[in-house]
């Protein structure tokens, strides 16, 4: 086909773990929060006792958070979530900090900052691909043990199960969140894939608590190691639409182009996306937001598609990136690998209608309330744009409803009483 992209296989996974989340997400299951009335205040009312004088009586927990990259987010899903968390949780009255990089500060002001009610604490890293996380959170490990900032610490991505023996010594207490396998993910050479793997035998043995995003992981999870752990997805808010001031910067139109935003690595399929788009017959442009710092000779493929209409903006943040899903089109999100994709409910939150690779994790992400393609077809992933493309009471149905499953069932208010509940009963 016309502007062809070099197709990535789609990742190993272990044997039979790949029916046992599609039945799972069959069935669809809920959220453990699922059903409950929506509290847009976040009262946190079993965080607060009354007192014999009337006042809120908070019993105030110290919450460190390790693994990201920093705050405003700027590179992925889980700033995205520590941001959302942790502000409900500070607005509780909790103290909730951050350990970022300083590598990912942009300015000696944002070094000594705070940032909606969160302290940002900046250690230094090695600014590598293998080792910027294991370096910054081994001393983010020992900065909470030796200054005691934290009685619970919140440990993202499994990969930091060698450095949990650190906490234990300073007697924390500790819960770690997996969101995929990342042993599988092509980004990572094998020694770190291996190194992912034998983790979650550490993750296992060493933390009380488990928490994961998206079904898939949960089926494999109670296969692997016999345990119940615990769901609980990324959620997304539900404003209105945005302004139109980034939209004038790119020549872009409300409601006339396609989007996608994320890394550009091969694990997010945005090869299978463009091969497909450059078969479809529109005048609505593909816009394609992101990059990569590792991945340069796939983005180099990516650009060379040979099809003006589409167009690469790079990275966006912030109100830029939020303006931009709110007034696309459609949102197409081709992961061949995913979590609870963060982007996807945002997309979801504003109402817009979403179609995604045919994976567990995004089937269990849009449930009946979005388009699917099957698993990695380009010519499906063609077909599902054409037939949208002239059908824009079609598309506002489906916007329609997306909007309502992440108020049912992905309502960050929820999600953080739910997440409060389990670190209080660490």
């Amino acid at each position: 086909p016309r502007g062809a992209v070099l197709h990535c296989s789609i990742a190993r996974r272990e044997p039979g773990v790949l029916e046992g989340a599609r039945t799972a997400c069959r069935r669809l299951p809920a959220p453990p929060h699922a059903g409950r009335p929506p509290n847009v205040q976040a009262s946190y009312r079993r965080a607060k006792q009354p007192t014999r004088d009337g006042k809120d009586h908070i019993h105030r927990m110290r919450i460190a958070i390790i693994g990201i990259r920093g705050l405003p987010p700027r590179y992925g899903g889980s700033e995205t979530m520590v941001e959302e968390l942790g502000s409900r949780l500070a607005a509780a009255g909790h103290e909730v900090i951050a350990y970022c990089r300083y590598h990912n500060a942009k300015d000696s002001e944002e070094l000594h900052s705070s940032y909606r009610g969160i302290r940002l604490i900046h250690l230094p890293s090695i600014n590598t691909k293998n080792l910027d996380t294991i370096t910054h959170s081994f001393l983010a490990c020992w900065h909470i043990g030796l200054r005691n900032t934290a009685d619970v610490v919140f440990v993202l991505n499994p990969g930091h199960a060698v450095l949990l023996p650190i906490l234990k010594l300073f007697g924390k207490k500790f819960l770690v969140q997996i969101d995929g396998m990342d042993w599988t993910r092509k980004k990572w050479n094998p020694l770190v894939r291996r190194m992912f793997r034998w983790s979650m035998n550490l993750v296992n043995h060493w933390s009380k608590e488990v928490l994961t995003d998206n079904p898939t992981m949960l089926d494999w999870y109670r296969k692997t190691y016999h345990r119940e752990i615990h769901i609980l997805p990324h959620g997304a808010n539900t404003p209105e639409r945005e302004g139109t001031a980034e939209l004038a910067k790119h020549g872009l139109e409300p409601n006339g182009y396609y989007l996608f935003i994320g890394r550009l690595i091969p694990e997010k399929g945005v090869h299978y996306l463009i091969d497909a788009y450059c078969n479809v017959d529109t005048q609505k442009p593909l816009v394609i937001v992101g990059g990569s710092e590792y991945t340069t000779e796939y983005v180099h493929r990516l650009q060379e598609c040979g099809d003006d209409r589409v167009r690469f903006l790079g990275y966006i943040y912030g109100e830029g990136s939020r303006q931009l899903i709110s007034n696309c089109y459609v949102y197409v999100q081709p992961s061949e690998v995913e979590g609870t994709s963060p982007v996807l409910l945002t997309a979801m939150g504003y109402g817009k209608c979403v179609v995604v690779n045919g994976i567990p994790e995004n089937l269990y992400t849009i449930g009946d309330a979005g388009l699917h393609f099957d698993m990695n077809s380009v010519d499906d992933l063609a077909e599902k744009i054409q037939m949208l493309d002239g059908k824009p009471e079609l598309v506002a149905s489906y916007g329609e409803r997306a909007r309502s499953r992440v108020i049912e069932h992905f309502n960050w208010d929820r999600i953080a009483e739910d997440t409060l509940e389990i670190f209080k009963s660490l």
